[in-house]
């Protein structure tokens, strides 16, 4: 729904108001040092001779007295400090910035900009000339009579994946989500990595990149905006707002925040409060129809949008239903068809979205989150945008939730005094028998998937404050648990494993049935008849990896061409060859394996849980480790010069991607590697040894060339306390200790390689036009003295010096996350122009897709996937990636905190030595652990004495309050504490 620019127009702040009084008269502001309305000269000089300003006491002795002065000068004053608090900094603007939009700076001109109304004709076309063509939208109308104009934004999906938060973006803060705010600038001090926004008042608001959940892209044809500026020394009191330093303060000016700020922000958000209601009603049709069994699962938010907007509602639901799933891509029986439906409902993403029906849709969700109807959205730390919001299945959550509500609240909750008081008396049998959904519950909260459900919390927490044991307590997820395990002591030790996001077979009926067909999965007996394969016979294949592996799937060998040439390989495991989609000519996904190991996207890798995302069967088929008879792979292979006196020289034309059998593969873990690379140089040396050493110093020279011609930064041993469980008495994973990742010999010579295949390989796919999946990073926008921080890494690392802890944790707040897209992405962590992603695809799906799409190119088929399919795939990839990514952080860190709450029941060992990680905000400042990577924390921060730098080291810390399953860490300095400054 558009919003009409003559009719609604947003709040404008009071001291714009008075000034449109003072301009009532028609006489511009920059003249006010000048005349006043009626035309008499106010000049310094004028006012001087005015009447003395009087000051006036009725009694000296006890009241101070009070200054009068006369209304002509209170008048004049006034306006000059208006002039120079507000009217300047517009002038100035408009002045520097508006020439790079060929725009004049007439005086007259300018004046008639601010003083027209919000809703003038004039300042709309003015505002146009600043937006992208492309992404809005007008229209003729008539409102009340009157001939108006409508305006749409919208914006482009791959521009998203495509860009980085910029000034100029149209952005939603996770702590204001019901507030649109412009990005006016990205981090510009060193210490300090905040963007800056700007509301549509005008205010100045800072926050963290994690804060950003959503934004609109490219609304304005340039980026170099300049809305914020620093405020001069007018000579009078600040109005600004303060960073970091008192004496320093900020202002919008006004003309930019009514032309780029408060006009655009307030149409979108206007349009999408006006759609607010039907959208609601949408969703709640189409979540309907968008069960998958009993259990929850995620769906793209750009094709749940895309529904919504194809949606018409009428009296036929089932045919309006039918409708709007048809114009969005999707098949009558898709939602019912196990090989199709995962695929169907996130590919093919729309060109345009509208930004109002866009930000509708989302605020609906958050509405619609607390009856259980929708669970997370998940937001993608890389591109600041929520990719899928969870489906929560309407019988088990909504409907189950909302009769347990009205059960606990029924006759004035009669049932919550008789639950406690089963508990109070310890009566676990009777409480079990009489209100078996207690359990359930309790499981629910302690897993986080009530987290928005206000009324069941207000409930629970009105059953512990009848609980003896629990009513002095802060009702959270751990003391939820600890009840938990009480009243069924058989409760497995980690509920986040029953997270609705994760969706692993524990709690998950629909991953259970997939679990089933995978158990069964029994890989086909394909006939290659138009596949040729090179035999490696005699060529050895070193399987490198740990002893406790999973599974093996790459091998690395090197062959000697004479002189000072090689040739490098990098072998691949083949499991695409088990799908009949890689040898068939056509272009239907058939195979429910393939859609199962869609939906998974990844292994999931926790502490305590592996969860394969391809069946066991298949796996053991195509793992490079079955030694003693042939193997099928794919294998990557390119020739290079090197020396030591010459260094290495990649001869990339030399690339060959061919489907292959090893015969000769062996094992040996990173240990054995860094042994025989370790040995001394005097021992007589085997060919294993000579392969390896020649790999090594070739992955060292690869490292470099990264390094030196990409910019790569590469942090060397920066993974300490890493959690490691091992079984208890019971057999359960309970007993926590700590390992640190360390980088040696061996894992260069592993990951450097594998980086070099795939890198290569993203040449390959780009320079055959095949359609794949990239993996890209792109750093943060960062702009003045914050230069500084990925200059000075960069540096370091080319300088082949130690990047210290102090270092990384001052660079960790600018760092972004890497992220998937379906078109070629530069992957500026790495140093490389692109980078695609084929080593693992026994474990990631991005992997397998380019496998798939090798398999039919090197075979003359067509191809499996089209560009348009995985523009809408990378979507869900992406979900699953972040997904996965933030159980994993979230269960070390659960598991770190079970560690360190069971340490501080001793007193005496309550004693921590943190890291400073963030500059100090509100009195508290971001630290970690110095040894346990996931302890992060919040250490409480004298502001009476000088605040610790980031990257200081604080001792004799102790733990004050921790919650393990909110991911809760506080700190607070004892007299002990000293600070030591980083190095």
């Amino acid at each position: 729904m558009s919003s009409v620019f003559s009719i609604r127009r947003p709040r404008v702040a009071a001291r714009f108001l008075a000034h449109r009084r003072y301009m009532h008269s028609g006489v511009p502001l920059f003249q006010a040092r000048q005349s006043d309305t009626s035309g008499t000269n106010v000049t310094t000089e004028s006012l001087q001779e005015d009447e003395e300003v009087i000051f006036f006491s009725q009694d000296k002795d006890i009241l101070p007295e009070v200054e009068i002065k006369p209304f002509r000068r209170t008048k004049a004053e006034t306006l000059m400090r208006f002039n120079d608090r507000f009217v300047q900094p517009s002038i100035d603007w408009y002045r520097k910035v508006g020439k790079s939009h060929g725009e004049n700076t007439d005086k007259d001109e300018f004046m008639h900009l601010l003083r027209n109304d919000i809703s003038s004709s004039t300042l709309f076309e003015e505002t146009l000339k600043w937006l992208s063509k492309d992404n809005y939208k007008l229209r003729n109308n008539t409102y009340n009579g009157y001939d108006t104009q409508e305006i749409e934004f919208y914006f482009d999906p791959s521009a998203i994946v495509s860009s980085t938060l910029m000034p100029g973006d149209i952005c939603v803060l996770k702590n204001s989500p019901f507030e649109l705010l412009v990005c006016v600038k990205t981090p510009s001090e060193a210490m300090d990595a905040r963007f800056t926004f700007a509301n549509t008042d005008g205010n100045v608001v800072y926050a963290w990149k994690t804060s950003v959940h959503l934004r609109f892209p490219t609304i304005f044809n340039t980026t170099e905006l300049e809305i914020l500026q620093r405020e001069k020394l007018h000579g009078y009191s600040p109005v600004g707002s303060v960073k970091n330093d008192k004496d320093v303060t900020f202002v919008i000016p006004t003309l930019p925040r009514r032309m780029l700020i408060s006009n655009v922000t307030f149409r979108i958000a206007d349009a999408a409060v006006q759609q607010l209601p039907i959208i609601k009603k949408k969703l709640e049709l189409i979540h309907r129809y968008l069960q998958s069994g009993s259990s929850p699962w995620q769906i793209p938010i750009l094709k749940l949008v895309e529904i919504c907007s194809n949606l018409e509602l009428s009296n036929n639901i089932e045919k309006s239903i039918a409708t709007a799933f048809m114009k969005s891509g999707l098949s009558s029986d898709a939602l019912y068809s196990l090989a199709n439906s995962h695929f169907e409902l996130s590919s093919k993403v729309p060109n345009k979205v509208e930004c109002s029906r866009l930000l509708a849709v989302y605020w609906a969700l958050l509405h619609q989150q607390g009856t259980q109807m929708w669970g997370e959205m998940t937001v993608h730390r890389g591109i600041f945008f929520p990719s899928a919001v969870t489906v929560l299945p309407l019988t088990k959550q909504h409907l189950h939730y909302h009769n347990i509500i009205h059960k606990l609240r029924q006759h004035g909750g009669v049932r919550i005094n008789r639950i406690a008081a089963l508990i109070n008396e310890n009566d676990l049998a009777s409480l079990n028998k009489s209100f078996p959904y207690i359990v359930p519950l309790l499981r629910d909260y302690a897993a986080g998937n009530l987290e928005h459900n206000d009324t069941i919390t207000s409930l629970i927490s009105s059953l512990f404050r009848k609980l003896d044991e629990y009513k002095e307590l802060n009702i959270s997820r751990d003391v939820c648990f600890d009840l938990l395990k009480r009243i069924n002591p058989s409760e497995p030790p980690n509920p986040l494993l029953i997270n609705h996001e994760l969706q692993l077979p524990v709690n998950n009926e629909r991953v259970k049935l997939e679990q089933k067909i995978y158990d069964l999965a029994v890989p086909p007996k394909i006939e290659h008849s138009a596949e040729i394969r090179t035999e490696y016979k005699d060529l050895i294949c070193y399987c490198i990896d740990s002893p406790d592996a999973h599974e093996i799937d790459d091998a690395v060998s090197i062959k000697s061409l004479g002189g000072a040439k090689y040739r490098i390989y990098i072998h691949v495991a083949d499991p695409a060859s088990l799908f009949p989609e890689a040898n068939e000519d056509g272009t239907t996904i058939n195979s429910p394996v393939l859609d199962i190991a869609y939906q998974r996207a990844f292994t999931t890798y926790l502490p305590d849980k592996v969860f394969p995302m391809l069946p066991t069967t298949y796996a053991r088929s195509s793992d490079l480790g079955q030694f003693g008879k042939p193997t099928k792979a794919v294998t990557f292979s390119v020739d290079c010069t090197f020396s030591k006196s010459k260094g290495l020289c990649l001869l990339k034309d030399s690339l060959k991607v061919e489907l292959s059998v090893l015969h000769k593969s062996t094992r040996i873990t990173y240990e054995a590697v860094d042994e025989l690379l370790d040995e001394p140089t005097t021992k007589p040396k085997s060919g294993k040894h000579e392969d390896l050493k020649t790999l090594f110093y070739i992955a060292k020279a690869l490292r470099r060339q990264r390094i030196v011609d990409g910019g790569a930064v590469v942090f060397e041993n920066s993974s300490t306390g890493i959690v490691s469980l091992s079984p208890d008495d019971n057999s359960e994973l309970v007993e926590v200790s700590f390992k640190d990742q360390i980088e040696t010999k061996s894992t260069i010579l592993v990951s450097e390689l594998m980086i070099l295949a795939n890198s290569l390989t993203a040449s390959y796919f780009e320079e055959n036009q095949i359609p794949g999946i990239y993996r890209g990073y792109r750093p943060l926008n960062v702009v003045e003295d914050a230069t500084s921080v990925p200059e000075w890494v960069k540096a370091k690392t080319q300088e082949n010096k130690i990047i210290s802890k102090a270092d990384i944790a001052k660079m960790k707040s600018f760092l972004t996350s890497s992220f998937y897209s379906s078109l070629p992405t530069p992957h500026d962590m790495l140093g490389t122009s692109h980078y695609l992603t084929i080593t693992s695809p026994l474990r990631r799906f991005p992997d397998l897709v380019n496998h798939l799409q090798l398999h039919r190119t090197l075979k003359g088929l067509p191809l499996l996937y089209k560009q348009s399919q995985l523009d809408g795939m990378v979507w869900h990839i992406l979900t699953r990636d972040v997904t996965l990514k933030n159980a994993s952080v979230d269960a070390q860190r659960y598991w770190t905190l079970r560690f360190l709450k069971k340490e501080i029941e001793d007193p005496t060992k309550n004693n921590w030595k943190l890291q400073i990680t963030s500059l100090t905000d509100n009195g508290y400042a971001h630290c970690v652990i110095l040894d346990k990577a996931f302890a992060v924390g919040q250490l409480k921060i004298n502001l009476n004495k000088n605040p610790p730098l980031v990257g200081d080291q604080i001792s004799d810390c102790e733990i004050s309050n921790i919650q393990c399953l909110d991911g809760i860490l506080q700190f607070e300095p004892t007299s002990r504490s000293k600070i030591q400054k980083k190095k």
